[in-house]
Formats: C-alpha cells, sequence, structure tokens
C-alpha cells in the first residue's frame, strides 16, 4: 500500500533527531551552518550618509529649478576617502558612489545633469526636485539594534555577505558566530575557506563571491 504524502513524512520525522549542538566558528566558516542565536547588528549600514551615484553634492537650496545654476567646485569625496571640509553656499563637491556625503551638503546632482570645468560645475534646470535626493542615508539598510537574522536562519551566501557587513564591525579581532552544523561536508568547507585570506575591512560582496 502506498503511504500519503503526510503519512510518509510523519514517518520520516519519527527518525530524525533534531541538531541541539551549538558551536562558535569564525564568519569564514559559517556558510551552510544554521544560526544558534539571533543576530543584532552592532551598527547601522550603510554607516553614514552616502551618495547613491556618481555626481555633484550639493545645497539644494542653491539649485534653481527653472535657470542653470553654477557653483564653485571645491573638492572630490570618494568611496573610502570623503571631503573633509563642508560645503557651503554656492558650492559643489564632485561625489561617487557610495562616497560620504560631505558637511553642508544634503543633495545629489546625477554627473549626466551636470557640466563641469575645472573651477565650476553648472547643473540643468530641474536636476533635482527636492532635497535629499540621491542620498542614501545612516542605517537605511540595516539599523544599529535591530534582529538582522533570527536563530534557526540556514546561512547560504547572501546571508554570509550580510552577516559579513555586520559581524566584522563587533568589537572582536575574530568575529564568530553560534551555530549549529548543517551538513556533512560543513568541515570540508571551513577547510577550504580557511586558506584564503579575510581582509581587515568589510567585504560583504567578497564574502558572498568567494562562495559562488
Amino acid at each position: 500500500d502506498s503511504l500519503s504524502v503526510d503519512a510518509a513524512r510523519a514517518a520520516i520525522r519519527r527518525f530524525l533527531q533534531p541538531v541541539t549542538t551549538v558551536e562558535r566558528v569564525h564568519i569564514r566558516a559559517a556558510l551552510d551552518r544554521v544560526l544558534a542565536a539571533d543576530i543584532q547588528s552592532p551598527l547601522d549600514v550603510p554607516g553614514h550618509d552616502n551618495s547613491a551615484m556618481d555626481g555633484w553634492a550639493v545645497r539644494f537650496a542653491d539649485v534653481d529649478a527653472v535657470r542653470p545654476t553654477t557653483l564653485r567646485r571645491i573638492g572630490e569625496s570618494f568611496a573610502g576617502k570623503p571631503y573633509p571640509g563642508n560645503v557651503g553656499a554656492g558650492e559643489a563637491v564632485r561625489i561617487f558612489t557610495g562616497a560620504v556625503m560631505p558637511h553642508g551638503s544634503d543633495t545629489v546632482v546625477m554627473q549626466e545633469r551636470a557640466t563641469a570645468t575645472a573651477e565650476s560645475v553648472t547643473v540643468a534646470p530641474n536636476a533635482v526636485n527636492r532635497a535629499g535626493q540621491n542620498r542614501r542615508i545612516a542605517g537605511e539598510d540595516v539599523k544599529r539594534g535591530a534582529i538582522v537574522f533570527r536563530a534557526g536562519q540556514r546561512v547560504r551566501p547572501a546571508e554570509l555577505g550580510m552577516l559579513a557587513s555586520i559581524v566584522a564591525g563587533r568589537e572582536e579581532r575574530d568575529p564568530q558566530l553560534a551555530v549549529h552544523r548543517a551538513f556533512a561536508d560543513a568541515d570540508r568547507r571551513e577547510r577550504d575557506l580557511r586558506q584564503q585570506p579575510l581582509h581587515a575591512v568589510r567585504h560583504a560582496d567578497a564574502a558572498q563571491l568567494r562562495r559562488r
């Protein structure tokens, strides 16, 4: 006699034993494991207000909606190397995707809507229509203190990338996770992964790419 799907599942469950052993592993060894505890973010992601695109960091109040606006070019802000000064009235800073918004600026004009010289930049009319346009706010993706993953979540490449961006922000030299073992080949994956360097800075994308 054939079993129904529900009866077959019930029969299988009778032979299963839940994994209850908890171990702490380095984040590099967390792939294919199951989290044994909730993961709380120790920081905002992103950590600072930053630009959503390449363009010009400006004060929205300086930009004319009807006529071209020429602003004085005072510097550049790169991802990893922010502009150290303030943006005042009539000024603009060249900014790149992911770069920290300079103090005093509140809006980013996309580069296609502006024309630059060595000393100035001219913004096209109606290039931006609201303060804060093209600006990503600190904590927009994850707020400090938020529960990012719950206990029982399987760690796949996407989850590992997120974990790399937040767990490495803890006050630890060797960030670790409390996990359950999920698959028999976890030790092999762990050995393979330990042979690869992990840079001191957080590389969420690299954490995902290593596993593809």
